[in-house]
Protein backbone atom coordinates (compact mmCIF):
# COMPACT_ATOMS: atom_id res chain seq x y z
CA UNK A 1 0.00 0.00 0.00
CA UNK A 2 1.09 3.89 -0.46
CA UNK A 3 0.43 6.77 1.28
CA UNK A 4 -1.33 9.04 -0.56
CA UNK A 5 -1.88 12.15 1.78
CA UNK A 6 -0.28 15.07 0.87
CA UNK A 7 0.42 16.03 3.87
CA UNK A 8 1.28 12.78 5.89
CA UNK A 9 5.15 12.74 6.70
CA UNK A 10 5.63 9.29 5.02
CA UNK A 11 3.35 10.70 1.76
CA UNK A 12 4.63 8.52 -1.41
CA UNK A 13 5.83 5.87 0.73
CA UNK A 14 5.61 2.18 -0.28
CA UNK A 15 4.86 -0.57 2.70
CA UNK A 16 3.66 -3.94 3.27
CA UNK A 17 0.45 -4.44 5.23
CA UNK A 18 0.42 -6.55 8.52
CA UNK A 19 -3.06 -5.62 9.72
CA UNK A 20 -6.13 -3.99 8.62
CA UNK A 21 -9.00 -2.42 10.84
CA UNK A 22 -12.48 -3.35 9.29
CA UNK A 23 -14.30 -1.73 11.94
CA UNK A 24 -13.21 1.97 12.96
CA UNK A 25 -12.59 2.30 17.14
CA UNK A 26 -11.78 5.08 19.26
CA UNK A 27 -8.62 5.45 17.25
CA UNK A 28 -10.41 5.60 13.90
CA UNK A 29 -9.91 3.06 10.79
CA UNK A 30 -6.02 2.20 10.69
CA UNK A 31 -3.56 -0.22 8.91
CA UNK A 32 -0.62 -1.67 10.65
CA UNK A 33 2.30 -1.84 8.12
CA UNK A 34 5.99 -3.62 8.32
CA UNK A 35 8.42 -0.58 8.69
CA UNK A 36 11.69 -1.61 9.27
CA UNK A 37 13.44 -4.41 12.09
CA UNK A 38 9.83 -5.86 12.82
CA UNK A 39 8.69 -2.22 13.61
CA UNK A 40 4.90 -1.97 12.81
CA UNK A 41 3.46 1.56 11.97
CA UNK A 42 -0.20 2.65 12.48
CA UNK A 43 -1.57 4.44 9.27
CA UNK A 44 -4.81 5.79 9.79
CA UNK A 45 -7.00 4.34 6.11
CA UNK A 46 -7.60 7.99 5.49
CA UNK A 47 -3.92 8.65 5.06
CA UNK A 48 -3.89 5.89 2.21
CA UNK A 49 -6.58 6.94 -0.41
CA UNK A 50 -5.69 9.90 -2.67
CA UNK A 51 -7.36 13.04 -1.19
CA UNK A 52 -10.34 14.00 -2.80
CA UNK A 53 -10.90 16.89 -5.46
CA UNK A 54 -12.77 19.05 -3.32
CA UNK A 55 -10.36 18.93 -0.45
CA UNK A 56 -7.68 21.56 -0.37
CA UNK A 57 -4.17 19.78 -0.26
CA UNK A 58 -2.11 19.99 2.88
CA UNK A 59 0.80 21.85 2.14
CA UNK A 60 4.25 22.12 4.09
CA UNK A 61 6.22 25.44 4.44
CA UNK A 62 9.86 25.18 3.50
CA UNK A 63 12.82 27.23 4.87
CA UNK A 64 12.36 29.58 1.83
CA UNK A 65 8.86 30.61 2.24
CA UNK A 66 9.63 31.70 5.52
CA UNK A 67 12.43 33.24 5.05
CA UNK A 68 10.84 35.27 2.28
CA UNK A 69 7.75 35.83 4.88
CA UNK A 70 10.28 37.45 7.44
CA UNK A 71 11.90 39.64 4.82
CA UNK A 72 8.73 40.94 3.53
CA UNK A 73 7.67 41.47 7.51
CA UNK A 74 10.53 43.41 7.95
CA UNK A 75 10.48 45.47 5.15
CA UNK A 76 6.94 46.86 6.21
CA UNK A 77 8.48 47.17 9.66
CA UNK A 78 6.34 44.59 11.19
CA UNK A 79 9.18 42.51 12.71
CA UNK A 80 11.12 45.38 15.34
CA UNK A 81 14.57 45.01 15.97
CA UNK A 82 15.27 43.18 19.14
CA UNK A 83 15.45 45.20 22.11
CA UNK A 84 18.64 45.33 24.24
CA UNK A 85 18.83 43.67 27.35
CA UNK A 86 17.42 44.92 30.42
CA UNK A 87 18.90 44.10 34.02
CA UNK A 88 22.45 42.97 34.50
CA UNK A 89 23.20 39.21 33.03
CA UNK A 90 23.29 36.26 34.99
CA UNK A 91 26.33 34.91 36.30
CA UNK A 92 27.90 31.16 35.88
CA UNK A 93 28.08 29.08 39.14
CA UNK A 94 31.32 27.77 39.78
CA UNK A 95 31.25 24.54 40.91
CA UNK A 96 32.94 24.11 44.04
CA UNK A 97 35.07 20.73 45.26
CA UNK A 98 34.07 18.56 47.90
Amino acid sequence: MTVEELGHPLHGRRFRVAFRSFRPGSRGAYVLVFYRDGVLLRIPTAALSPPDAAQFPRTKLHAEAIAELVSLAQAYGLCPSPRDNSGRASTKRRRSRS
